[in-house]
């Protein structure tokens, strides 16, 4: 098979898929979170103040008079042994039903010099509304992190 016709079967194949590219905010990126679970979850922005070690002054009242909050969820990886780890935010797909989001693990370099403290790093991603029924977290590699149904 020629370069071009190869070129044109994955585009005609890439055009069939029924996954579509799109696009969430980050609403934050911690290397300190103030939490210990891993996984994924679905949090209110009076959670993710908490998770910044803060508080939301009158956003229970603002949050009611404003209408619904967003849909938003935290992935975190656990305990870490050093300050320098982090979570990235790859990109996101919705494949029928299912948004499917890619998240990427930053350490720091093996001869950084780096605070010795247990960091809890985490991500926030604010999801978009639509007809969503299952919102699955997956790493690089593609390995499952988390899902949450709707």
């Amino acid at each position: 098979m020629s370069r071009t016709a190869a070129a044109a079967f994955f585009v005609m194949c890439g055009a069939c898929s029924s996954s579509r590219a799109v696009e969430l905010d980050v609403v934050m990126a911690s290397g300190n979170c103030q939490q210990t679970h891993e996984g994924v979850a679905r949090v209110t922005l009076s959670d993710v103040a908490k998770l910044r070690g803060t508080q939301l002054l009158g956003g229970e009242s603002t949050d009611r008079e404003a209408g619904p909050s967003p849909f938003l969820i935290v992935v975190a990886i656990g305990e870490k042994p050093t300050a320098g780890y982090g979570l990235a935010y790859d990109g996101a797909k919705l494949d029928g039903r299912t948004l499917i989001v890619t998240v990427r693990e930053t350490a720091p370099p093996p001869d950084a010099m780096t605070a010795q403290v247990i960091t809890h790093p985490c991500l926030v991603l604010e999801i978009p509304e639509g007809e969503l029924d299952r919102v699955r977290v997956v790493d690089a590699a593609g390995t499952v992190i988390g899902e949450l149904t709707r």
